[in-house]
């Protein structure tokens, strides 16, 4: 499945297949998704860069994160503690 078929409305700089969707940032492959979730103990915000090298090409994350390569970012505004809550 491509990352298009998930967000018809958004304007995606890659329009990749899905390989994976992961939250730890030592699991990204080429052509993940990285989820960043902020919680209580850790926030998966500073492993962004490691996720994007190890090939993450989306990023869902509750931060106004910006980069100039080739990524997809959709910000959410949800965050581990609204979920859980």
């Amino acid at each position: 499945m491509r990352v298009g078929n998930l967000y018809k409305n958004l304007d995606l700089k890659v329009n990749h297949i899905i390989s994976k969707v992961v939250s730890n940032s030592k699991e990204a492959i080429n052509d993940s998704i990285f989820v960043a979730i902020k919680g209580y103990c850790d926030n998966g915000e500073k492993y962004i860069d490691e996720a994007i090298e190890l090939g993450a090409k989306t990023i869902i994350t509750s931060s106004d994160f910006i980069t100039e390569k080739n990524i997809n970012v959709i910000r959410t505004g949800l965050q581990n503690t609204d979920i859980i809550s």
